[in-house]
């Protein structure tokens, strides 16, 4: 897993010193039409005189190493034809032995981001006569409607791996839209604040719980005990706004920056909102946010950000930056008696639209998704630092929350996987773009709130 590491180096090294520019559905699992229709024949490779048998080909770009793909196809062969030992799981069989397995089918890996392909990456991909049979998709959505994937009603339907009581439904719901399912959400990261212990006021750290008003007093806090323009509290404090209209209702699990909400009730929508905007507006009056320093440098890279705004899955990289400093935090709440709502960033696997054998490139997708030996091979090969999986199993959630930078906010989590909000993740997402875009301009001019114009016409 490498994307964030890429980016975040990056960002270190060239921008360290300049200016840096959902109500929860019903978790109820739909019917999904259509029987499996017969696929068209997958690529063959001839073998050597003595076999008449053909082996499937089969390209995925994954965010693995090749040593974990060559697992998993080892796994998943045996899986499938019957010789997998259930004395063993995924987090203690003998690599070695997965090594010595033989296939009837190849699958060859091109790694991508762990926060999956871009856009333009898929574009490039099919421009060059190389798209991937499954490619993991930072924007699914995006990726769909660009007509690069397959819908997977017909292989979700009937899929073996796919239990509705052992998976979180609202997750692969994510991954669809009037019905139509395109992607396989693979796992996903937490939206949460981080904190520079360097700041941490005389009052102490925050709660793991902590309301709207607290977060205010804790942020008065730290500006008064260091001199003015010394520390920015909350750095870019813009990017919370998508994620809190529920902490001025009650804790709802309101959709990304209410959009959903927004277009079946507006009205009510916008009273919501304006609340939410209401209240970061006002970190930024009165001092307590802002989104660069008094030398005009990103505070966060120039290390006098006291908080900002992440997700999960760079807590580990971020730690690297602010060693034995850096702290985690949930998002605030309305109301601390209430569970939570976590906000998540699925990033979900695809299956090309010119695959050759599509049920065949389905069913692996969601063997590494959702076959618990095969997510337990995973964490045990791969560094998943603060990703989250997207299924129930007890003995998977211990790796996931034994991690040393997220394990214990992965177990708070784990009890509240039911309520997740699941948002876009990428600027290809126009909903994502336009609203960040919009935000990040609206706090720092006098101008009221226009839901249109953040929403871009979405």
């Amino acid at each position: 897993m490498y994307s964030k590491r890429i980016a975040l180096t990056a960002a270190f090294l060239c921008l360290a010193f300049c200016v840096s520019a959902c109500k929860r559905e019903e978790n109820v699992f739909p019917e999904l039409p259509g029987e499996p229709e017969a696929s068209a024949p997958a690529e063959e490779t001839e073998t050597s005189a003595s076999d008449s048998k053909t082996i499937k080909m089969l390209s995925v770009a994954l965010p693995y190493s090749d040593d974990t793909v060559r697992y998993l196809s080892a796994m998943f062969y045996m899986k499938r034809s019957g010789t997998w030992d259930d004395m063993y799981t995924g987090a203690d069989i003998d690599l070695a032995s997965l090594d010595e397995v033989s296939t009837d089918f190849v699958i060859t890996n091109s790694e991508v981001p762990s926060n999956g392909a871009d856009l333009i990456s898929v574009k490039s991909w099919d421009d060059n006569g190389y798209m991937p049979d499954v490619f993991l998709a930072q924007d699914c959505a995006s990726v769909y409607s660009g007509g690069y994937c397959t819908e997977l009603n017909e292989y979700i339907s009937d899929s073996e791996y796919i239990d509705m009581s052992q998976i979180y439904v609202g997750a692969l719901q994510a991954a669809s839209e009037d019905g139509v399912y395109y992607g396989i959400p693979h796992y996903s990261s937490a939206i949460v604040l981080l904190g520079n212990s360097d700041y941490i006021p005389d009052s102490g750290i925050l709660s793991s719980k902590f309301t709207t008003d607290e977060l205010l007093t804790y942020l008065e806090d730290i500006a008064s005990e260091n001199a003015e323009g010394s520390v920015v509290p909350f750095a870019s404090a813009y990017k919370l706004a998508p994620y809190i209209a529920g902490s001025f209702d009650g804790d709802k699990a309101y959709s990304f920056m209410m959009y959903n909400e927004y277009k079946n009730d507006s009205e009510g929508a916008s009273e919501v909102l304006a609340e939410d905007i209401g209240y970061i507006r006002g970190l930024y009056e009165g001092g307590l946010a802002s989104n660069t320093d008094a030398s005009g440098a990103d505070p966060v890279f120039a290390r006098n950000a006291a908080l900002w705004l992440e997700t999960s899955d760079s807590i580990g990289l971020w730690s690297e930056y602010f060693p034995g400093k850096l702290y985690v935090l949930r998002l605030p709440c309305a109301d601390t008696a209430n569970p939570g709502v976590p906000y998540l960033e699925p990033y979900s696997l695809c299956v090309s639209e010119n695959c050759g054998d599509k049920e065949f490139a389905a069913e692996f997708a969601e063997f590494i998704t959702y076959d618990v030996d095969a997510q337990l091979l995973i964490y045990r090969t791969e560094d998943m630092s603060g990703y989250l999986p997207v299924i129930r199993d007890q003995g998977l959630w211990d790796e996931v929350c034994a991690d040393e930078f997220f394990g214990t906010e992965a177990y708070i989590y784990s009890q509240i996987m039911d309520n997740a909000v699941y948002c876009p993740a990428g600027y290809d997402n126009p909903l994502y773009r336009n609203s960040g875009e919009y935000l990040a301009e609206f706090f720092t001019l006098d101008e009221d709130f226009d839901p249109e114009a953040c929403y871009g016409g979405n």
